[in-house]
């Protein structure tokens, strides 16, 4: 005689496996935002600010970087990562501008690594500068490539706590 019993497995926690997902990108994405703090830690005067946003669509969750805070940190991040276009810069509340004649920038395009700006040498006296305009950082890019693979181990790592909270613990 053979039996035949049939197993129902329990129902999947969804909700509880969406939340562990979503906890799982947020501890890592503090990782992504103090990457992103360490680009800004150099400059001086006004920097931006940077909060973790996720996105969720029939895809699946999106992390994004948001660059927000002080007006002028912003500006200044948007025309480093960016670049700008040659310019011309005028004085408007003095009859000259004031500049030094030896400036060494503090990041280079393609690359991480980002120090504090100096100049020095003589000061420069006029009424109107050509500004060469900068050169994009991509910092975002960088920092973006520098994470993928060690999100996706992150992210693997996380699989066994999803399933738990699934209620289906992977053995």
């Amino acid at each position: 005689m053979i039996a035949v019993k049939s197993i129902i497995p329990k129902k999947i926690d969804v909700p509880a496996m969406d939340k562990v997902w979503l906890e799982e990108l947020e501890e890592y994405g503090k990782f992504i935002i103090r990457d992103f703090e360490k680009t800004v830690a150099p400059w001086s005067g006004a920097k931006p600010s940077f909060v973790l946003a996720r996105y969720v669509t029939s895809q699946g969750t999106t992390l994004v970087v948001r660059i927000t805070g002080n007006a002028e940190g912003v500006q200044k991040w948007w025309w480093r990562e960016l670049g700008t276009k040659p310019h011309t810069i005028r004085a408007k509340s003095a009859k000259t501008l004031a500049f030094p004649s030896v400036y060494h920038r503090g990041s280079t395009p393609g690359k991480l690594f980002v120090s504090r700006a100096t100049s020095g040498g003589e000061t420069i006296f006029s009424p109107v500068v050509q500004h060469p305009g900068t050169e994009a950082r991509n910092m975002g890019v960088l920092i973006g490539q520098e994470h993928e693979k060690p999100f996706q181990s992150w992210m693997q790592n996380a699989e066994p706590r999803v399933a738990k909270a699934s209620g289906h613990a992977i053995t």
